[in-house]
């Protein structure tokens, strides 16, 4: 995994209250278990992206998502900032633009404030562009265009290597597991044909994450030697002692 986070915390603290694997797995769980984050625990751990707290340009960002208030009324697919800008500042829409503002005060009047809160967005590859996209934030992001802002505190993420996909990236310990479940009801079942489908799974993710490997052999997978962990590791070319 990239060492990019060590400014950010102390590695040295509290290990018995959270070792690496306890944050990041909780990590995990909260984008995905609440907020259906996909690929974010992964962006941030990769060894190949870089991030810094900066100011960002509106103008330079793309929305990640297709939110259905206020994107949808421009583009039923993902658009940038310039395009929602656009159509929102156009003429005779002033009232709309006042209309959908109204909307996205509404979705955190009461709550806990968070709309101070940087956004994180990452590079992206767009066509042939190379753009800055949203992986969380599009509501606050939606917000600062109506509201007519040029710029918007950010964690931004590039890429230090030239292809640009995250390599080498922290998998959660339990989606491991999970695998593991539905391979080890394959293999109880004699159907070689499906498990041999799950261990492909696997190796692939092993081939993403030199953490995945310890997780899987150390964490996922039973230490005492038996039959279906033998299995799996024989059918990934694994040691099994």
């Amino acid at each position: 995994m990239g060492d990019n986070r060590q400014k950010y915390f102390r590695m040295d603290a509290s290990l018995e209250l959270a070792t690496p694997r306890d944050f990041w797995n909780g990590f995990h769980g909260i984008c995905m278990g609440f907020k259906l984050k996909t690929g974010l625990t992964q962006a941030l751990t990769a060894e190949n992206i870089k991030w810094q707290r900066k100011i960002m340009f509106l103008n330079k960002l793309w929305f990640g998502t297709v939110l259905e208030r206020p994107l949808k009324k421009v583009k039923d697919e993902k658009i940038s900032v310039k395009e929602l800008r656009n159509y929102y500042f156009a003429k005779k829409r002033n009232t709309e633009r006042g209309l959908e503002l109204k909307y996205l005060y509404s979705l955190t009047a009461g709550k806990t404030p968070r709309d101070n809160f940087p956004i994180i967005v990452i590079q992206t590859i767009n066509g042939d562009d190379l753009v800055y996209s949203v992986k969380d934030g599009n509501r606050r992001l939606a917000k600062a265009v109506l509201e007519g802002k040029d710029k918007i505190l950010a964690y931004v993420g590039d890429y230090t290597s030239g292809e640009r996909t995250p390599k080498n990236y922290w998998i959660p310990t339990s989606l491991l597991m999970d695998i593991l479940y539905f391979a080890k009801n394959a293999y109880d079942a004699d159907n070689k044909s499906l498990f041999r489908e799950y261990i492909s799974i696997l190796r692939d993710m092993l081939e993403k994450s030199d953490s995945a490997k310890f997780e899987l052999t150390k964490r996922a997978l039973s230490p005492k030697p038996y039959p279906f962990r033998d299995a799996v590791l024989n059918a990934l070319n694994f040691p099994t002692v």
